[in-house]
């Protein structure tokens, strides 16, 4: 049996994060925005306007992020470096309503309490993090998008988790 093919979009909040079926009509529509936010020197990391796609390592399972980004920056600790077998990874905090995921159905998986992260079922790479603390946004992999030239990160986290060995120019 083929695998089943679903559109994902988002609204202000995941209603449903489980299955990430979410209605335009949705009862959060009205909730706040979270205000921008910022890097380590204090500025927005609000910068770009264009839209960009990504996929996961199969292709099964796509991604596009329209409009301007919360942020683009590294993450150093030990929960995202674990998940990703990797010493630091980059996101792209991007506000619901501005994102939309299609291909194949994505596996979702609590990794701590409040913090849930998505997968492509056919080849597991991680997709995306979202967590109860930013509820008006989710972060997507930098790494996964088709040209991930086209953002710069400027902020950095957790930076007292980083690596001894992780030498990295200052964003």
């Amino acid at each position: 049996m083929a695998p089943r093919k679903v559109t994902y979009s988002s609204c202000t909040a995941l209603c449903d994060v489980t299955s990430l079926v979410l209605s335009p009509r949705c009862r959060h529509a009205s909730a706040p925005r979270s205000p921008p936010l910022t890097g380590l020197h204090g500025q927005s990391s609000i910068r770009h306007m264009e839209t960009l796609t990504g996929h996961c390592l199969c292709g099964s399972c796509r991604f596009t992020l329209t409009g301007p980004h919360n942020f683009v920056g590294h993450c150093h600790c030990e929960s995202c470096r674990r998940a990703t077998s990797s010493p630091v990874t980059t996101w792209i905090g991007q506000e619901n309503g501005r994102w939309t995921l299609t291909g194949d159905a994505l596996v979702h998986r609590e990794s701590s309490p409040g913090n849930m992260r998505g997968f492509c079922g056919t080849c597991g790479s991680p997709m995306y993090f979202k967590a109860d603390r930013y509820p008006n946004e989710v972060h997507f992999y930098a790494a996964l998008l088709d040209d991930p030239d086209a953002v710069t990160p400027t902020d950095e986290y957790h930076r007292d988790e980083r690596l001894a060995w992780m030498h990295m120019t200052e964003p």
